[in-house]
């Protein structure tokens, strides 16, 4: 009787950090004319053109299952505009505009003559990496067992995908990927292949709390 009680206790162990994880959609905004024309916008206010806005409304039919809490976006005009496309499919879900979410850390620096433009390049790839991995964590603690949806820029993706051994990977416009999260490690969870769109804990690359 004892065995069954303790594989019982395990089981519903297991069942409570399954509800912990929460599941953010890292979604690249929809496509701009800059975009179309392989301009660099950098933290330029530019709208989505048609092309991106039937981007923002194809992802929406996809996503439109999901049971989404919420949907993030950086506060620049096309993640927000991509963000109230989506929010279309998911009544009851609210939009948070976010600054944050460009992890651009605006700041004049002295020294910045000294450094090479690899070390500045270095400098960038390790603060987003620091900021957006720190973000994610704790907005997984705030929807533990919540799905959100966070429309952001290429290079906030790219980095952290970089980071989470998903090199080489790109997001085009309008593509997303499902981030994990416990609230202390972040994975890359797999929309397809495995049982349930899960992959083996083994092959599962993730950014720890205290690495």
């Amino acid at each position: 009787m004892k065995i069954y009680f303790i594989l019982l206790c395990f089981s519903a162990s297991l069942w409570g950090q399954e509800e912990k994880i929460c599941r953010m959609m890292l979604i690249r905004h929809g496509e701009t004319s800059w975009n179309a024309n392989g301009k660099r916008q950098g933290w330029n206010d530019i709208p989505l053109n048609e092309e991106g806005r039937r981007q923002a409304r194809e992802l929406s039919k996809k996503l439109a299952s999901l049971s989404v809490k919420a949907i993030y976006a950086s506060s620049l005009s096309r993640a927000v505009e991509t963000a109230e496309i989506l929010a279309a499919s998911h009544e009851g879900s609210y939009i948070v505009p976010d600054s944050t979410l460009r992890f651009y850390r605006n700041q004049f620096r002295l020294w910045n003559f000294l450094l090479s433009k690899e070390q500045k390049k270095k400098r960038m790839f390790d603060e987003i990496v620091a900021d957006s991995t720190a973000y994610f964590r704790k907005l997984a603690y705030e929807y533990a067992g919540e799905t959100v949806l966070v429309v952001t820029h290429r290079r906030v993706i790219k980095y952290l995908l970089d980071v989470l051994g998903e090199t080489p990977y790109e997001l085009e416009n309008g593509g997303f990927v499902c981030l994990a999260s416990d609230g202390k490690s972040l994975w890359i969870e797999p929309q397809d292949g495995g049982e349930n769109g899960k992959i083996p804990e083994e092959n599962v690359s993730r950014v720890d709390a205290n690495p």
